[in-house]
């Protein structure tokens, strides 16, 4: 499949970051995660402790060697012994034995076994889906949390500004009022306004602190800059253009749901699994055992050895029910399993289609924001023209002030929430790589250039 969404996009300059010390980049703060975030080593050591369960379970169906090795030493000493008409003389003997023997057994037909393997490498191909979908998850917690950085930076940019100007309105309101231009109502209007904005800013550098503790959450470590977007976009619906496209595309290859499959898959067998218990298993026995006796007292040497070969045959009669309930639960398990595979099936279909609108619609919001940035500069500088005539009041002035950092505020929120929804549809449909991050990186341009 290939996807051309992120093709021929260029971005608008979403964030003036400050030009001091080191910044990093998209690919640094997404290398620094792999390195430090918990959650994904988690679920590495998961993947390789749930992958140990195949090679477990082969190595029971496989030929079993054991050694057996002892040795001993005895002595025997036998004092005089005087009867009616002998006597025994003192008599003192030892003896070394030593023995050693090996026996190998083979399973020739164990259900049980056998079907405990197929499960185990289910299991296992599961694990490696699930540990590929939290690589996925990492790109994108890492993603939505460099971009919400810049973009609460970019929030509190605005709101600085907005401040500023206010600032320049209550002077001005209050000159105007030592002069006799303005009224005292102007000036409180301006003051309230001032103070709310001050407000915003406080309530911004708060969300921006709390944005960058939720990135050094992830990768370890705190970001003093980052590369800011590169000035100048035109943002792009999905290609193709087709909703159902996407979601046939979810279907087949969101990791979740290939996860699930090889989860019911595991389930399936487990359930034949605990059948096996109700089977007849059959074992190839073999062994060699061997002995050695010396006695020095007069040389004399025993040595016996001994093989054997055979079969096993163990036929299950009555397991008290044991095995018949071991097999009632795989079922029921089996069950929930598969509920939880329709469960995220209708979730990933759903999931998908919100996010292919979502893109869809972030990009018609965030032309109507620029649009709107435009129209409230325009609105704003008429009404500073008007407010020197006369012809509008410091509350008209206000107003529009107010219009124009919603706008810019708005623009803002649209745009993160396109790349949002452009993250989260790729990972709908399994295409959430680190080629991906590369592609968002070549968005971004160092703040000092």
């Amino acid at each position: 499949m290939k996807l051309d969404i992120f093709r021929g996009l260029t971005i608008v300059t979403l964030l003036a970051y400050g030009v001091h010390g080191h910044a990093a980049n998209l690919n640094t703060v997404y290398h620094d995660a792999l390195l430090g975030d918990p959650t994904f080593k988690k679920a590495e050591a998961d993947m390789l402790s749930s992958k140990a369960v195949a090679p477990q379970a082969l190595a029971a169906l496989l030929t079993q060697i054991s050694g057996t090795a002892t040795g001993d030493v005895g002595r025997t000493i036998t004092n005089n012994v005087t009867a009616l008409t002998t006597t025994s003389p003192n008599s003192n003997y030892t003896s070394r034995t030593t023995n050693y023997g090996i026996d190998i057994d083979q399973p020739i037909f164990d259900f049980t076994k056998l079907m405990k393997y197929f499960a185990a490498k289910a299991t296992a191909k599961a694990a490696g889906v699930t540990f590929a979908q939290a690589t996925q998850d990492l790109i994108r917690r890492t993603t939505n949390g460099y971009f919400n950085v810049l973009q609460k930076a970019e929030l509190l940019k605005f709101a600085e500004a907005h401040k500023v100007s206010l600032k320049r309105q209550l002077d001005q309101a209050q000159a105007r009022y030592k002069v006799g231009l303005n009224t005292i109502k102007d000036v409180y209007e301006a003051k309230a306004k001032y103070y709310m904005a001050d407000a915003q800013k406080i309530s911004d550098q708060n969300e921006l602190a709390d944005s960058k503790e939720q990135l050094r959450q992830i990768t370890g470590k705190t970001y003093k800059h980052l590369w800011s977007v590169k000035p100048g976009f035109v943002l792009k619906p999905p290609t193709p253009a087709k909703i159902d496209q996407w979601t046939q595309w979810s279907e087949t290859q969101n990791l979740t749901l290939k996860a699930d499959q090889l989860k019911t898959l595991a389930a399936q067998r487990t359930i034949k699994q605990n059948f096996g218990g109700h089977l007849p298993t059959l074992d190839l026995n073999a062994g060699y055992d061997r002995t050695k006796q010396r006695y020095n007292n007069n040389g004399e040497t025993g040595d016996t050895s001994a093989s054997t070969v055979g079969l096993s045959l163990n036929l299950p009669i009555f397991e008290g029910g044991g095995v018949t309930a071991d097999v009632h639960q795989a079922e029921a398990v089996y069950q929930s399993t598969a509920e939880q595979q329709n469960i995220d099936h209708r979730a990933v279909i759903a999931a998908t289609r919100q996010d292919y609108l979502g893109v869809q619609s972030k990009v018609s919001q965030v032309q109507a924001d620029k649009r709107a940035i435009t129209a409230s500069r325009s609105a704003l500088k008429t009404a500073e023209a008007e407010f020197k005539v006369g012809t509008a009041t410091m509350l008209d002035v206000l107003t529009q002030q107010s219009n124009l950092f919603r706008s810019q505020s708005d623009y803002s929120q649209d745009f993160l929430g396109y790349i949002q929804s452009l993250i989260a549809l790729q990972e709908d449909v399994g295409q959430l790589s680190p080629d991906v991050v590369a592609r968002l990186n070549g968005w971004l341009v160092s703040p000092s250039k």
